[in-house]
């Protein structure tokens, strides 16, 4: 009997022990969820203020161009922001794609 209760306390301190390690990385893990989701949701806050940033100043640089073309030359001048503004959205929508296309699928790889 005595090595029928040495060998149940040992399987018992090692289920405690191995109860408490998977409790302590646990809790570790939830600690690292934490931070990434408190860091992506900084990150996503400062996306939003750049983009409102940015979003103003094309406004202003558009008003700018405007008055400097001035009343006689008003479809010129809002020809220019509206190419311009189309030049740079399709700059970014080719950054984005090659952001987030797999590396795979790039042009040139295969």
């Amino acid at each position: 009997m005595g090595a029928e209760s040495e060998g149940s306390s040992f399987l018992g301190r090692a289920a405690l022990a191995i109860g408490a390690a998977i409790g302590q990385r646990a809790e570790q893990t939830g600690v690292l969820l934490r931070r990434e989701v408190h860091r992506a949701g900084s990150i996503i806050v400062l996306l939003l203020f750049t983009l409102a940033c940015a979003c103003a100043a094309i406004g202003f640089a558009a008003a700018a161009v405007l008055a400097a073309f001035g009343e006689a030359h008003r479809v010129l001048g809002a020809s220019t922001v509206a190419a311009a503004l189309a030049a740079l959205a399709l700059l970014a929508a080719w950054r984005a794609r090659a952001v987030i296309a797999p590396r795979s699928r790039r042009v040139g790889e295969r």
